[in-house]
């Protein structure tokens, strides 16, 4: 007689043969192991095919032979020839009847008699069908209706599926109807169902046992229908269930795994599937990491757990311990660290990590005694060897509240780590250096969160998973290694970071930069950072780190002295060392550059803006105006902006900074251009006629235009030399030998390139237009831009004249902000107020746009006798200067005012009312004017308003007239006769215009007349003599 086998003590092996129907090594089995399979192999036995083939009739019968020696096996034959249709017609009568007893409200219980129980072994194999077919197709109504409603109530009491006695042979008859009526019976809702009984785990494996090839089906269902409000009990068998079939068959393991993750339902299964009982090291330890790395949201709720009344997480929690003891185990015994060394310790590192994070996972003290075995006597070679030491650091740190027994160890390896100067040279992103003084830092600045979060970032955890509470650490590495002044000191050992850019995530030696000059740490202990700030500088590229403009604001805020120690500033970077940056290409070294010119615009902001800097004893001055007339400020903008999406913030920046510190060059025309290369003119040679080309000094215009057109087609450092040459050859040229599209194209030119690279040519075409060659700085310009202006008489071509006046905007608002900034940090002394010292910056500005603007108008006049024709250049010229005139005029409306009581010739007068619109505004000084006790001066206004009325015909216009027209009959009241023929004379004509254009005045004319007719009849031969003298006013000869 065969010994009882469990079902759950049935190995992979033979499962795997049942599932295959091997049945030569079936039958070389144990009986024991037979007997649980009795019900299948019986049916195979039995069953009849068509197509089978002599080898396999024989298999057969060895089978049956074998099968013969269990007394059970006649029994279940007799189970098979029983008639399915009938016994599945009665249970649907039996459980339609049940089913309409209940709804009509009787309390008719599921379970049979107790007669029916005892008599159940008398009754024929059919009526046994009836019984057990119709009481587990009751339970599955039951457990399906409960799993609708959400409502578990636990075990459910089945007497006639729980006798012991029949327990054997009732599981086999259940497996018997499973095969015969699959419809009415599927094996999923029927194991679903028997998990309400009590200890139905055999009953259910030998189902299983007995339908292989569904075991990964029932596994996958199983997992599905888990849910959270089932008795933990029903949830333990279903797990163990789970186990079993995985165990058995691993084509189920894949797809229990897929489904857990696909429902995020039953971790513990989960778990099971990757950590294996019967495996230890490192094996098990991948395994686990793998688990909790896959799947952190399964793992966390497996771990977490409120109410841990599962036994299964404690068991899975014990486990883990066990194998990471193991492990350590392992590492300790280990004399010589190998690559599969280092790929263990990495792994367990990172495991332990995840673990804080999930469970807040807590060392024992075998653990942590191991640890500091290994950690402390890691090799620092080479990269891997570093980046695996770094992890172990911010291990320990991340659990540094359970250390308190170790402070000794941790400060010894913590000091053995600082003093090795290799660890800060390292130029790689795992510098164990950069992290020691990076932690340092923040514990100076009791900046416990940023801590948290570098250590976190490098552990790939969360930072609420790092305590710091403890101060074991801070003690340590605040007041035993890293002071302050060891911290200053080391940080300029460390490599500047090659190619930095914002693409490098994570903790960089910049950041500890930053956080040094923060505090002023390197300016308090005299240790110089300004060459590593440079290196630094010079080794960024796009798109930039962020870091990157924090820094260089914070350095420059540093090299500006504190009022209380004069001493404690940093160095400003050194000029020569800029000016080779600039020399580079622009486009290989595009960020360098772009953050220099930051850095130089900033200082330059802090020179002029922090007070009185000049009487400081330590030395804090502009860079010189040949370094920045040799950085190509406007190129570098250009290129910022096509590339300002990749600059960050910077590109912002720097138009703020150029705007208060360069404001030549920011006009607006100057942005508000394209430049693009110039088209090429197919009228190159027609331009010329061919009379022409052979006439003396025609030739070399020629060919002036033509390097002049291919110098305009492509803008580079060659273009300046082709354009200074075509300003002087225009220069020095007759008017009409020179053609228009000639100084068109080169007016065209010069302003394209001054959009691109403005510095040096400024300078340069001054010194073209003055024949000044060498002994003229761009300093002087700034401080007397009149010295442009003295260039007018010799621009009387309209193009020229266009370059000329841009030229003149540039050097004023230069001047403009120098003197601003002078007075604004010139110290009071004496008696002079700094508000007094701003009001005369004020009034020189001003008497220097008034000067501007005289020197303009004159330049207004013909230098021969006028043309009247419109299109000719000295109507062109008058245009471009009342133009420039305006521009004036609107930034500074007072200058209106200025220029009108200074005066200019009266030629000029209607010429600057028509062409320049803001001249309206001379109607409020009307008034004022009269009123001055200079005659000459209320003869201008006079003229001035006649000019006024011609323009604007307003009733303000009207006002004026009316009063000049009033204060001219005054004058000839109470002046003597020859004052009001030299003086009234010379503005009749204008009178007498204010009345053509506004009528209603002829009657003021009229009694103007009748009081003047008198004295022109008694002064008529000295008026005779008036007619051959210009008239003219200015305020020298009034």
């Amino acid at each position: 007689m065969a010994v009882s086998v469990l079902p759950s003590t049935i190995d992979r092996t033979f499962f795997g043969l049942l599932e295959s129907c091997d049945f030569d090594k079936i039958i070389e089995c144990s009986l024991s192991q037979l007997k649980c399979a009795l019900p299948l192999l019986t049916r195979c036995s039995l069953c009849s095919l068509a197509d089978i083939d002599a080898h396999l009739q024989r298999k057969r019968q060895s089978l049956t032979q074998v099968l013969l020696s269990f007394s059970e096996v006649n029994n279940l034959i007799a189970c098979l020839s029983a008639d399915f249709n009938e016994i599945a017609f009665d249970c649907h009568s039996q459980l339609a009847l049940r089913k309409k007893q209940c709804d009509a409200g009787d309390s008719v219980s599921m379970n049979y008699s107790d007669d029916v129980i005892a008599n159940f072994e008398s009754y024929s194999i059919a009526q046994q069908f009836k019984i057990i077919i119709t009481e587990v197709k009751w339970l599955i109504s039951l457990t399906s209706e409960k799993t609708a409603d959400g409502k578990f109530s636990g075990i459910i009491p089945a007497p006639i599926l729980q006798l012991s006695l029949f327990r054997d042979w009732i599981t086999k008859l259940i497996c018997i109807a499973l095969h015969e009526l699959p419809s009415l019976f599927p094996l999923c809702d029927v194991i679903e169902a028997l998990l309400y009984l009590n200890n139905p785990l055999d009953m259910i494996l030998s189902l299983i046992i007995n339908s292989p090839w569904s075991a990964a089906e029932v596994c996958c269902n199983l997992i599905k229908s888990s849910h959270l409000n089932h008795p933990d009990s029903v949830t333990q068998v279903r797990i163990d269930i789970i186990r079993h079939i995985c165990r058995l068959s691993p084509t189920a393991i894949s797809q229990a795994t897929k489904t857990c993750v696909a429902y995020n339902k039953l971790p513990q299964v989960l778990a099971y599937l990757y950590i294996s009982e019967d495996e230890g090291g490192s094996a098990s330890i991948n395994k686990l990491s793998e688990f909790i790395f896959t799947h952190r949201r399964l793992a966390k709720s497996l771990l977490v757990t409120k109410n841990q009344t599962s036994p299964e997480d404690s068991e899975l929690l014990a486990m883990i311990r066990q194998t990471i003891d193991r492990e350590l185990d392992a590492l300790v015994r280990e004399s010589v660290f190998t690559s599969s060394t280092f790929y263990r310790l990495t792994t367990l590192i990172r495991l332990c990590s995840c673990l804080r994070e999930l469970n807040n996972y807590k060392f024992t003290e075998s653990e942590l005694e191991k640890m500091f075995n290994i950690f402390p006597q890691l090799p620092l070679g080479t990269e891997k060897e570093m980046q695996l030491t770094m992890l172990a650091l911010c291990l320990v740190i991340a659990s540094i509240h359970q250390m308190s027994a170790y402070s000794q160890e941790l400060s010894t390896w913590l000091r053995n780590l600082a003093r090795n100067d290799t660890l800060y040279t390292q130029s790689n992103d795992t510098s164990i250096g950069q992290f020691l003084l990076l932690i340092a830092i923040h514990y100076h600045g009791n900046q416990l969160s940023t801590i948290s979060e570098m250590v976190a970032s490098y552990l790939n955890i969360k930072p609420s998973a790092v305590k710091l509470s403890n101060t074991i650490l801070k003690q340590i590495i605040t007041y035993e290694i890293f002071t302050e002044p060891v911290i200053s000191q080391r940080t300029i050992l460390l490599s500047v970071t090659e190619n930095l850019n914002a693409n490098m995530k994570g903790y960089l030696p910049i950041h500890c930069v930053c956080q040094l000059l923060k505090s002023r740490a390197f300016s308090k202990h005299n240790v110089s950072i300004s060459e590593w700030i440079t290196q630094q500088l010079a080794n960024v590229a796009l798109p930039l780190h962020p870091m990157v403009q924090q820094m260089i604001t914070l350095y420059v805020a540093t090299t500006t002295p504190q009022q209380h120690n004069m001493r404690s500033a940093n160095p400003q970077l050194d000029e020569q060392r800029i000016r080779d940056q600039f020399e580079k290409s622009t486009d290989k070294h595009l960020a360098s550059q772009l953050v220099f010119l930051y850095y130089i615009l900033s200082h330059q902001e802090a020179v002029y803006t922090e007070p009185a800097l000049a009487s400081k004893k330590r030395p804090f001055k502009p860079y010189s105006s040949e370094l920045m007339s040799s950085i190509p400020t406007k190129l570098l903008m250009v290129k910022a902006y096509e590339h300002r999406y990749q600059c960050s913030s910077l590109y912002a920046s720097l138009v703020k900074l150029l705007y208060t510190n360069m404001p030549q060059i920011c006009k607006a025309d100057m942005w508000l251009f394209d430049t693009s290369t110039h088209q090429k003119s197919n009228l190159l040679v027609k331009l010329f006629s061919p009379h022409l080309s052979g006439e003396s000094g025609m030739d070399s215009i020629y060919k002036q235009y033509i390097k002049l057109r291919l110098a305009s087609e492509s803008l580079s450092a060659d273009t300046l030399p082709v354009l200074l040459d075509s300003i002087k050859l225009v220069q020095s040229s007759p008017a009409d030998c020179i053609p228009r599209h000639m100084t068109l194209t080169m007016a065209q030119t010069w302003l394209a390139y001054s959009r691109i690279a403005p510095e040096r040519l400024y300078l340069e075409t001054v010194k073209v237009l003055r024949s000044q060659h060498g002994s003229l700085k761009e300093d002087q310009l700034v401080t007397d831009p009149l010295l442009v202006l003295q260039c007018l008489p010799t621009c009387r071509q309209p193009d020229l004249l266009v370059i000329l006046l841009h030229l003149i905007g540039v050097y004023s608002r230069a001047s403009n902000r120098y003197f601003t900034l002078h007075w604004q940090n010139k110290q009071p002394h004496g008696t002079v107020a700094l508000t007094e010292a701003q009001e005369i910056c004020y009034s020189l500005l001003s008497a220097q746009d008034s000067a501007t603007i005289q020197i303009m108008l004159e330049h207004c006049l013909p230098a021969v006798p006028a043309n009247e024709s419109i299109l000719c250049d000295q109507r062109e010229l008058q245009t471009l200067i009342c133009s420039e005139v305006h521009k004036i005029i609107i930034d500074n409306p007072y200058q209106a005012k200025l220029v009108s009581f200074q005066g200019y010739h009266s030629k000029l007068i209607p010429i600057a009312i028509a062409g320049i619109p803001s001249m309206h505004i001379c109607l409020d000084y009307v008034p004022e004017l009269l009123a001055q006790p200079d005659i000459a001066k209320q003869m201008f206004a006079v003229r001035l308003t006649a000019s006024l009325c011609e323009q604007y015909g307003v009733h303000k216009t009207f006002t004026m007239a009316k009063l000049c027209i009033s204060t001219v009959v005054t004058l000839i009241g109470v002046l003597p006769a020859r004052s009001v023929i030299s003086n009234i004379i010379p503005i009749l004509p204008s009178v007498n215009s204010m009345c053509q254009h506004m009528p209603v005045l002829y009657e003021d004319w009229l009694r103007l007349l009748a009081i003047f007719l008198p004295i022109f009849a008694t002064y008529k031969d000295e008026l005779e003599e008036m007619k051959q003298k210009p008239w003219s006013y200015s305020l020298t000869n009034s």
